[in-house]
């Protein structure tokens, strides 16, 4: 005989601001536990005047590892461990990044795009095997800008 299954409070029903905030930080320092990961420069911001909560930035990713893969990876923990409405994340690997569009979503991907990627997932659901399709990847070069601080000239 099995347990029932208890509701996850990340996945059913409204959550507080606060609670939001702590699943967004929680999720954000355990993607940077994921193999392949050097450093995480994620941000959480949550939802105000008129703008979605969100969950933004980039992943350092080893030589050695596929950046479309990590990136794959890190959206579904996220996903899976932080409600909020929309993630802006992108890999980054020696001087190029890879973003959402790399695995066949929109660039600013939001909550129900990932339910169409990954299903309703669960707290402490693993990744799915095989992985979900997505197409060749392709990366663009990190604007200067962003690499030394500087405006370009």
């Amino acid at each position: 005989m099995t347990e029932p299954s208890k509701p996850s409070p990340s996945t059913s029903g409204p959550i507080s601001a606060s609670q939001t905030a702590a699943d967004a930080a929680a999720a954000i320092a355990a993607v940077g536990t994921l193999p392949g990961v050097v450093s995480t420069e994620l941000s959480f911001s949550p939802a105000r005047f008129g703008y979605p909560s969100t969950i933004f930035g980039t992943l350092q990713v080893t030589a050695h590892a596929d950046p479309v893969d990590v990136l794959d990876r890190a959206l579904f923990q996220l996903y899976r461990d932080a409600r909020v409405d929309s993630y802006q994340v992108m890999t980054e690997r020696d001087g190029m990044l890879w973003d959402t569009e790399n695995l066949g979503l929109s660039r600013s991907e939001d909550y129900s795009g990932l339910v169409g990627r990954y299903g309703q997932v669960t707290p402490g659901q693993s990744f799915p095997t095989p992985a979900p399709p997505r197409p060749a990847p392709t990366s663009r070069p990190v604007p200067v800008s962003a690499l030394t601080g500087a405006t370009p000239s």
